[in-house]
């Protein structure tokens, strides 16, 4: 595989530093993996390090019996077999770099970039180099949606909007029935829409009443599930999305009330 290298060129120069130094440890930096298309399957028991010059040849450093996970990756390669070969190794490798990226942010500013433990931080310091937050470089290439992602996530959005009207119309039928309905059946109604239009998600959407609503992470079940009635609030939040490579989730937040008109206290909230 061959890496984007000149466009990360360009992002490591935009912030002022010499390298962007990915390393990872037993899965530690998920960003690094997606950076590099690290199978996500692959075995990794031993450290390796990937780095990323601002200018001139990109390398990866990988112990000697684990060079697979990284073989898909068409980089100078060292190895070691040692903590002390992995240290000379580091050390040399880094010497014309006195300014490192890395995902690590200041005080833990922003946590879901701190993925290099304070260990390695200090180890790297302790050799001369400064250290500074690789977040604008990850963010460009990580956060950012092409096209195809963003009209893909327009159509997701709407399919997981209709399933949850799915589910407010299965309560508005119920009631009027003169029944009730319990939240997990509610939430049973959106993962079938959601098989049938072949949408994948990580959970079961959220449907809450009462002080379940309360609870931003409560999701009914079998065994634990409210029964949804005449005059009661009722949230249901959903995310999906398409099983292909890049897909995007949308993600939407509805809220209903299950009388005829809506209290002023209620609306006020």
């Amino acid at each position: 595989m061959r890496l984007d290298i000149t466009s990360f060129q360009e992002a490591i120069r935009a912030i002022g530093a010499d390298a962007w130094v990915l390393y990872d440890f037993r899965g530690s930096n998920d960003l690094a993996w997606t950076m590099l298309s690290v199978s996500p399957d692959a075995h990794c028991t031993r450290r390796w390090m990937v780095v990323i010059p601002a200018q001139g040849h990109a390398v990866k450093i990988v112990h000697r019996m684990e060079q697979d996970p990284l073989s898909h990756l068409r980089l100078i390669d060292k190895t070691y077999a040692s903590r002390q070969e992995w240290e000379d190794v580091v050390r040399e490798t880094l010497a014309p770099y006195p300014t490192l990226a890395m995902e690590y942010s200041p005080n833990n500013a922003i946590p879901v970039v701190s993925k290099v433990d304070a260990g390695t931080v200090e180890h790297l310091r302790s050799l001369g180099h400064t250290i500074v937050s690789s977040g604008d470089i990850t963010q460009r290439f990580v956060a950012t949606l092409d096209q195809d992602q963003i009209a893909g996530a327009a159509v997701t959005g709407g399919q997981v909007r209709d399933a949850i009207f799915l589910g407010f119309k299965a309560i508005r039928d119920r009631i009027l029935a003169g029944g009730t309905i319990s939240e997990y059946e509610v939430q049973q109604v959106i993962m079938s829409e959601f098989a049938r239009l072949d949408l994948e998600t990580d959970t079961p959407p959220i449907v809450a009443i009462g002080p379940n609503a309360a609870s931003p992470h409560y999701a009914p079940s079998m065994t634990r599930t409210g029964v949804i009635e005449r005059d009661m609030v009722v949230v249901i939040d959903a995310w999906a999305k398409r099983d292909v490579p890049g897909a995007v989730f949308g993600d939407l937040t509805w809220v209903g009330y299950t009388g005829e008109s809506v209290p002023s206290d209620v609306a006020r909230t």
